[in-house]
């Protein structure tokens, strides 16, 4: 017997189901939103897109907290791919294939992807922190520059104003910092 499971997209993932407001989203998500990660049965995670995205995310997850420096060249790979929503051999190739060419231990991804704990505690990790955006996101892509939602078409402004290193800006900023 299998804890209740919830579809991120109704209840625990939502601001707004069937054109109105979710009373839950997101301070009241119910217990089973985020199931003990201490649990063997905690139920079955449902994707809006169905089980390879699950395991795209996952692999993903794992990626960034296996190689929490040098992750992002591994995402732009398989973000590139073309991974099949119906194949379920799809998200492990293009997982080997990415892994390899940034020189990623494919093994190690994939131990990780498989330990249930572990790939429990990465979900719940990135739903809450999906949960937790100010606004809170609406559909995707869902960007943030230090904590603050960014629509996709200003992103490079959004960066360009965010910046406070001591570095030049990239001259791609110039035209975005003369009012600011």
């Amino acid at each position: 017997m299998s804890l209740s499971r919830r579809v991120w997209g109704d209840v625990c993932g939502a601001s707004t189901h069937l054109g109105a407001v979710n009373p839950n989203y997101p301070a009241n998500l119910p217990a089973d939103c985020y199931p003990d990660t201490g649990g063997s049965d905690a139920g079955e995670l449902i994707n809006q897109h169905g089980p390879n995205e699950g395991k795209a995310n996952l692999i993903e997850g794992c990626t960034k907290v296996l190689y929490p420096d040098t992750y992002w060249n591994f995402i732009q790979c398989y973000e590139s791919c073309d991974i099949s929503r119906t194949d379920p051999a799809s998200p492990l190739k293009f997982m080997q294939q990415c892994a390899t060419k940034e020189g990623f231990d494919a093994a190690k991804i994939l131990e990780c992807v498989n330990d249930p704990k572990q790939s429990l505690a990465i979900n719940l990790a990135n739903a809450r922190a999906t949960n937790s955006l100010v606004p809170a996101h609406t559909g995707t892509p869902w960007i943030t520059v230090n904590g603050k939602s960014a629509d996709v078409g200003e992103l490079l402004e959004s960066v360009c104003k965010a910046y406070t290193g001591t570095a030049p800006l990239p001259a791609a900023c110039k035209k975005f910092m003369q009012d600011y």
